[in-house]
């Protein structure tokens, strides 16, 4: 398969990220390149038969994935909430100490100058 191909079908990845990864996979054996003396320049990629082995794992990981997209999805808005309230929490925490603390300093200060 060549690059552009590859970079093609994966959304949301930098051609520095595909190359990157792609060289991984090439040094870990599960990849071969093949690069073709043309103009322009032409490289394919290929699945070496060590890399083929992992196909099957790939796809229960996959179909488990697939069959448990929903609770995993719901999990992530509970996260979510949590969180958004953990943050307004501790911001308003924040706000309150903020206001408390040099609120009454600036009050001080006022209260001298007035003196």
């Amino acid at each position: 398969m060549r690059f552009s191909d590859i970079h093609k079908t994966i959304e949301d990845i930098s051609q520095r990220m595909l190359t990157v990864t792609l060289r991984t996979l090439e040094s870990d054996g599960l990849i071969e390149r093949k690069i073709y003396a043309e103009v322009p320049p032409r490289v394919e990629y290929y699945l070496t038969d060590t890399g083929g082995t992992l196909i099957p794992h790939i796809e229960g990981l996959v179909g488990w994935a697939l069959e448990n997209m929903d609770t995993i999805l719901e999990h992530r808005k509970v996260t979510d909430w949590i969180m958004n309230k953990v943050v307004d929490t501790v911001l308003q925490s924040i706000h309150y100490f903020i206001s408390f603390h040099f609120g009454g300093v600036v009050f001080n200060r006022l209260r001298t100058k007035k003196s």
